[in-house]
């Protein structure tokens, strides 16, 4: 709820907010993905009350990013009601796998 008020508060009436959904078996066990000079690495996984937290790794070449992300895996009409709770509309998935979707502000009640 936090994280989506901010959204909202940030996000001009025309914008949009972009959000990331994980597989939740991303987080089922450490993982490494490699892919030419690529590799992907999950590591550090915690579940505690409903949210995951894990390191993860994105490695291209010689440079590597890591990141600690902490992730809330919500059922579609979870996330719209969440959404509308912080005054955020869903407005359409990006990507076919839907992973990558797009929000709106809400349109004003009346």
């Amino acid at each position: 709820k936090q994280f989506l008020d901010t959204c909202r508060w940030h996000v001009r009436r025309a914008g949009s907010v972009l959000i990331e959904k994980h597989d939740p078996a991303l987080f089922a066990a450490p993982l490494t993905r490699r892919r030419g000079d690529r590799k992907f690495v999950v590591r550090d996984i915690i579940h505690r009350d409903g949210f995951i937290s894990a390191t993860i790794e994105t490695h291209v070449g010689e440079t590597a990013w890591t990141q600690r992300i902490t992730v809330e895996n919500l059922s579609h009409s979870e996330l719209l009601r969440c959404l509308a709770s912080s005054s955020l509309a869903f407005d359409t998935y990006l990507t076919e796998d839907r992973t990558w979707l797009r929000v709106v502000r809400a349109a004003p009640a009346g």
